[in-house]
């Protein structure tokens, strides 16, 4: 009888193995039938439909944003996700900054150390709205105008390491003179300059940069923000008799400039990066959202302009919600004239224009490098949140304990602490990268997105650990003789963080853009390609969804000290074929409505990020574990944690509350950031609590 029983039983669990193996093949056979189906076997007329409706609607825009695209493939983490890979060798071994190299970047941090304590108080900043002329002229003392130059031509030649490590202390002091520094460095003139100009633009404007003139990148206008094909902005050329460029009449209005006045009247910047669209007669330029103007060719270029034209006008100074000495304004060229020798131009090796239409090219060149310059100020205000929150959740007692006891609070200590370390991770590995001229256009957008959106959520949680008196002004707590850390202007500062250079929700659609291109450039085959180039798209995605996880051998002499981690890096060598073959599905089913389902590609940008932070904070601490023990791997295994939840959230109340993978390590790691046994952390800024 038990033996029919169990004979019968294993029979009906055969039949239900066959039948969800039926299940599973009818809809692998209906995903090939959707596949051919796109591949045009059937209502292939519907589909160019579309995409001719499409086209007729945003004319030649977006085909010409595609041609300035920088089409070199990505030698990245990030873009290896979409293809099943986990490529840990480009975050294993965790690289360490030569000695010669920090001691030099120590000696100008130590001075600008110094300086900051005397010079800059960040209160009296944004109740003015002024830096002091005092630490203006410290700052070019310095030579923090040359900071990205080299020494050959007068300025400090720090390497990219260094910078950030100095843009963490400037963003640990105050936001307004890290805009000011970091605008000048990062995205004026003198990092487009040391990557696209020729020796003759470098030995006539680096000298003066690295000597103390300040410089602005000129981009944004009143209907162009984001999509840079709408600018209006336009250079006239001028000719010889020869028919041969001399120079240009620059006309238009840009908004938004950072550095460009202190008054609202006179400019305060010396030089200013202009994009202006290039044209032979302004009748060229057509009204804006006309068929006329979509379907115009754009040609655009980046000029150095010198402020002290009289055809440059500043319109007003612009105030926002926080950075308040933010040098910001408005400006308007009225024939403004720039010889072509001061045009910046993308070359090739010989020093060749490689092509006319280079502005757009040369800006999004520019923002690649400088975009790492706000997460590093970023990181800096998030030490000082860590430190600030570390210090009152220690003294403040509440219930008979600290509240940083207390599991909610805790928790907020434990997110600043785990996130900090990621941050500085993903800052130096994308900062080694940048000394070693390698491919980093995706770290930077990933540092850019996660690091401020990590910042503005430690300044919330920094708020509500200090309760009322986190929202209460530095005179009000003055007054009464407390110690006052300007949490509510620290958080009002970070907002601009999350939009300068490209928000962060641009941010995510672009780095999609960027990682899909693959499976762009095979979708567009099956749309408009021949019919052997339609075969050849299918059978690629579906080598694709097929592909197995690339494999790893985790005895590798790379991952030494990685040990108590592997599960973590397991996981994401995992998941990167999840991805994969999730991003073939969406490509299967959405088609050509993905490009504009922001939603969804933001969720694929979102996911690779999140893996590729787990990498890199996996190698920062296999290399940190000799020298902080436990500490290193309890930070990074609370950080995986946190972002394995968020790439895999629970489905039920049930495992919320029994399944959280961090639930018992809350208490423990709070604990020990509250008994300072996490001090590390905070180094590299100033320090404003006396423990």
């Amino acid at each position: 009888m038990i033996n029919s029983i169990s004979n019968s039983s294993c029979v009906f669990e055969a039949r239900v193995f066959i039948f969800r193996v039926s299940a599973k093949i009818k809809r692998f056979n209906l995903t090939i039938l959707q596949f051919l189906k796109y591949n045009g076997y059937s209502n292939n007329s519907l589909i160019i439909h579309k995409r001719r409706r499409m086209k007729a609607k945003f004319g030649s825009t977006i085909a010409q944003a595609e041609e300035a695209r920088d089409k070199t493939p990505h030698d990245s983490f990030l873009s290896g996700l979409f293809d099943s890979q986990a490529r840990f060798e480009l975050a294993f071994p965790y690289p360490k900054q030569s000695e010669d190299d920090r001691v030099e970047g120590q000696k100008i941090l130590d001075a600008l150390d110094e300086l900051l304590r005397k010079t800059v108080n960040a209160n009296e900043i944004d109740k003015r709205g002024e830096i002091s002329d005092e630490a203006l002229e410290g700052f070019r003392r310095l030579g923090l105008t040359g900071v990205k130059i080299p020494k050959s031509h007068g300025g400090l030649g720090l390497s990219q390491v260094n910078y950030m490590r100095l843009a963490e202390l400037l963003g640990s002091r105050d936001a307004s003179i890290a805009a000011l520094i970091s605008a000048h460095n990062s995205i004026g003139v003198p990092t487009p300059l040391m990557m696209l100009g020729t020796e003759e633009q470098k030995n006539e404007f680096a000298p003066q940069l690295a000597a103390g003139d300040f410089s602005a990148f000129a981009l944004t206008e009143d209907e162009a923000g984001c999509d840079l094909f709408r600018i209006r902005t336009y250079a006239v050329r001028i000719r010889d008799t020869d028919g041969s460029i001399t120079g240009y009449r620059l006309y238009g209005k840009k908004r938004f400039t950072t550095n460009l006045t202190r008054d609202g009247k006179t400019p305060f910047a010396r030089w200013i990066i202009y994009i202006a669209r290039i044209v032979d007669d302004p009748s060229e330029i057509k009204p804006l959202d006309t068929k006329e103007d979509a379907e115009s060719k754009k040609v655009f270029g980046a000029f150095i302009v010198d402020t002290r034209n009289e055809e440059l006008t500043v319109l007003c100074r612009n105030y926002f919600t926080g950075i308040g000495a933010i040098y910001n304004g408005n400006s308007q060229l009225e024939g403004v004239y720039v010889p072509e020798g001061r045009r910046l131009r993308v070359r090739d090796t010989e020093g060749r224009p490689i092509k006319e239409n280079d502005g757009i090219t040369a800006a999004l060149t520019a923002l690649g490098i400088g975009r790492l310059t706000l997460p590093a100020c970023s990181l800096g205000n998030m030490k000082k949140t860590l430190q600030i929150a570390r210090h009152y959740a220690a003294q403040r007692i509440t219930l008979g304990r600290p509240i940083g006891e207390h599991e909610q609070l805790g928790k907020f200590l434990c997110d600043m602490a785990a996130n900090v370390y990621a941050a500085g991770a993903l800052l130096h590995i994308a900062g080694t990268r940048t000394d070693e001229k390698q491919d980093i256009r995706l770290e930077s957008a990933v540092c850019k997105v996660l690091i401020t959106e990590w910042g503005h959520t430690a300044l919330n949680d920094r708020i509500l650990i200090r309760g009322g008196r986190g929202i209460e002004t530095d005179d009000s707590l003055f007054a009464k003789g407390e110690p006052a850390f300007g949490d509510e202007r620290d958080l009002r500062d970070s907002l601009l963080n999350r939009i300068g250079e490209g928000a962060n929700t641009l941010m995510n659609v672009w780095m999609a853009r960027e990682e899909l291109d693959p499976y762009k450039i095979r979708g567009d085959a099956i749309l408009q390609g021949s019919l052997w180039e339609k075969v050849k798209a299918v059978l690629w995605f579906i080598r694709q969804f097929l592909k197995p996880p690339s494999p790893v051998d985790w005895s590798d002499p790379m991952f030494e000290n990685a040990g108590p981690l592997l599960h973590h890096m397991e996981f994401i060598r995992r998941r990167a074929k999840a991805l994969t073959r999730n991003t073939v599905l969406a490509s299967i089913f959405i088609r050509e409505k993905l490009e504009v389902r922001q939603l969804v590609l933001a969720r694929l940008a979102m996911n690779a990020a999140y893996l590729w932070a787990m990498a890199a904070v996996c190698a920062r601490a296999a290399s940190d574990a000799p020298r902080y023990e436990n500490r290193a791997y309890e930070l990074a295994d609370y950080f995986c944690k946190e972002r394995r939840k968020e790439i895999e959230p629970a489905r039920s109340l049930f495992s919320q509350i029994f399944r959280d993978p961090n639930a018992g390590c809350v208490h423990r790691l709070a604990k020990r950031i509250l008994k300072k046994e996490m001090l590390f952390l905070e180094e590299g800024i100033i320090k404003v609590v006396n423990d």
